[in-house]
This record gives structure tokens, sequence and C-alpha cells, in this order.
């Protein structure tokens, strides 16, 4: 009887341990296919488009202050510790040296801006969310949707030659809106550009074969520092273009006093925007006359019914107060079809 209970354990314990390495390696073989289908095509998006070729990113790691105290002597020291952790010249050059000649950085090469055109850059502020892990919600921001828009924006910068900064900010202030940082990101930056245009995470760009240059910058008179679209509400921060002049840091600066003005038309929703609007609407320190407004379809087309619907060969779609942006991107992919992808970067 002990001599069949023994050869009964073993064929009960035979049996699994075959079955067991059967599981294993399908297991094996599913999380490969998972990180082949899923993991790899952003692994290789993000290191062959945000860092092997002309664009830069930057992480910060830091609150926003109570009131940046700042005295604009000139343009070029605008910037408080201007991206100390990242590189400004084109193709990873090495910043060797910052003039007064209207901001620009003399790179590696021994050239301000290498041509004559406008040193141009695209803007894109990420606040992390907190502990870094990006929400999986499908109304939220997800991380492949900011991927993909990335990727959009690179290779737009990089068809025309322009710097592209995705910025990833891990926001601390517990009572200041996140959004807040994109107003400290443009000091930081503008400096070592002439323009710099900034769009949030949920715009895209729709016409590839348009340049800033002809496309916007052309019809901008030269006192004008600061170019924005009209919706049916007011001005939408969501796409800008902004000039380097001291009269720029002065708006920057009188923005970002009033970020923990809480009186402020829809701050809690508008956030940064309520306050550009309340330094227009209020022309404080006579700053309303840097404001160049242009037609909403040149540079902040909408999905909703909120001023210009976007139409096939507008040069930007942007989808604020939509719950389910990723979607809404997906939807107009699909029904824009073939003749949306000859116009996407």
């Amino acid at each position: 009887h002990g001599r069949c209970k023994y050869v009964r354990v073993n064929c009960e314990c035979n049996l699994p341990v075959g079955s067991m390495g059967k599981f294993l390696r399908i297991l094996q073989f599913a999380v490969l296919a998972i990180f082949v289908i899923f993991v790899w095509p952003y692994v290789f998006i993000v290191s062959r488009d945000l860092l092997l070729h002309k664009g830069h990113h930057c992480i910060y790691d830091d609150e926003l202050p109570e009131r940046r105290n700042i005295t604009f002597t000139n343009v070029t020291s605008a910037s408080p510790a201007a991206s100390l952790n990242c590189s400004l010249c084109a193709n990873g050059q090495e910043k060797i040296s910052t003039t007064g000649e209207g901001g620009h950085v003399t790179c590696a090469d021994g050239k301000k801006d290498g041509s004559n055109r406008p040193r141009i850059a695209l803007i894109t502020v990420v606040i992390l969310p907190k502990g870094n892990h990006f929400v999986t919600d499908h109304t939220q921001l997800r991380f492949g949707h900011i991927m993909e828009n990335f990727v959009n924006k690179f290779k737009y910068a990089h068809r025309h030659n322009y710097d592209f900064v995705p910025i990833f900010w891990n926001f601390k202030d517990p009572d200041l809106p996140g959004a807040w940082a994109k107003v400290i990101a443009i000091q930081r930056h503008l400096p070592h550009y002439d323009w710099i245009w900034c769009t949030d995470v949920d715009a895209f760009v729709t016409n590839r074969h348009l340049s800033i240059e002809e496309h916007v910058l052309k019809h901008v008179p030269p006192d004008k520092a600061f170019v924005v679209a009209r919706d049916c509400n007011h001005l939408n921060t969501g796409s800008f273009f902004i000039r380097n002049t001291p009269a720029a840091f002065r708006f920057l600066d009188a923005v970002y006093a009033q970020s923990r003005n809480t009186s402020l038309y829809h701050y809690d929703i508008w956030y940064e925007q309520s306050a550009i609007i309340h330094v227009f609407d209020h022309d404080i320190e006579g700053l309303t006359s840097i404001l160049h407004l242009v037609p909403q379809q040149m540079i902040n087309s909408y999905r909703i019914n909120c001023g210009h619907m976007w139409q096939l060969h507008d040069f930007v779609v942007h989808f604020p107060g939509q719950d389910n942006k990723q979607g809404a991107w997906a939807d107009l992919l699909r029904e824009g079809g073939a003749a949306l992808l000859e116009f996407l970067p």
C-alpha cells in the first residue's frame, strides 16, 4: 500500500511538471509578443525621434516659485538658469557662449543661428502625474497619446529645420495648477530663440507643407510679440507664438504675477490663459500693444463648435474641452483617411 501511494505521488507530481513547463514557454512567448508589438515601438520612436536627431528634450524637477522677481536688463539675462540641463544648440552641439545680440546662442560650430532665418522652437510642456505614472483611463492623456503628439511635432520641426523641445515637468506645487509651468518653460527657453511656438499636448500639426515663416510670421508686424487666436470664448493659448523681445519677457512676468490670483475669470479651468487674458484686457503695463490676433483657422482649428471647425489643409487641429482626446485624434485620422495622410508630418 505504501509503494502504491509512493508511485501515485510520483505520477501526480510528474504530470504537472511537464504542463508547467509548457505554460511557462507560452507565457514567455506572450510577454515577448506584447513587448515587440506594444512596448518596442515607443522605445524606438523616443530614441530615434527625440534623441538621435536635432531635437532635444528636457526634464525639470522643481517647484514653481511664489513670485519671480527678475530684473530684465536685456533679453539674454531674462531667463534664470535657462536650460542648465539641456543642450540648446542644433544637432547636439555644445553651447560655448551667449551674447546680448537679440539673445542668440553661439554654438560649437561658431554660428549663431546657421543662417539669417529666424531661430524657431516648438515647445510642448507635459506635467508628469503624481508618482510619474501616466494614467490609463481613456478620458485622460495617456502615454501613447503624448508620444504620438511629440512625434507629430518632431517630424514637422525636423522637416522645416526648427527645434522641437518637449518638456516633462515633475510638478510639485500643491496649490498651483500645473499648466503654469508653461510660462516658466518659455521664460527659460525664449532667450535662445527668435520665436517660440507653444502648443498644448492635444494640438497636432495637420499640414506639414506650411512653414511658420510663410504661414504666420510674415504677417506679424515688427512691433508685435504675441500671436494668438480667439475662439468662441476668448483668447485660447493652446497654440500661440511669442517673439524674443524685452516686452515679451515683461509680458511673461506680468502673466506669472497673476498665478495665484484666484479671482481671475475661469482661473480654475483656464489657468495661465486666464492671466494672459487679464493682462491684455486690462492693458497691464501697456502690454496690449504687443498682441497680434490672427484668424483661428491659421493656428488653432477645433473639432468642436467653438469658432473655426477644422478642415483639410488647416495647419493645426486642437482638442480643447474634449474628454477623450486620443479618441478624438483617432476619429480625425479615420475620417480624414488618405487625403489627410498626404498632409501629416
